[in-house]
């Protein structure tokens, strides 16, 4: 699993909410809570926030199968951020 943990900005963001939406500022959506994040890099990157890996990984098995959208290419990322305030 990637992780995240520093971007160009130098703020100390407080969720990974927030750090992801300004480490991938051409993002579409990003939904969800937790710090382990799918990202569907297809088209513009869409972002869905879990708290258990387990959880993470039955989403990217599932969208890997049937597709996450009409432009989807596959490209799907489970990733780990470790950059927001404790």
């Amino acid at each position: 699993m990637k992780t995240y943990r520093k971007h160009k900005c130098t703020r100390q963001h407080r969720t990974s909410k927030t750090f992801l939406a300004c480490a991938i500022p051409r993002h579409h959506w990003i939904r969800g809570k937790g710090n382990i994040a799918l990202i569907a890099w297809c088209d513009a990157p869409s972002i869905s926030l879990w708290t258990k890996a387990e959880d993470a990984d039955a989403s990217k098995d599932f969208i890997d199968a049937v597709g996450c959208g009409g432009r989807c290419t596959g490209r799907h990322d489970i990733i780990q951020v470790q950059g927001v305030a404790a």
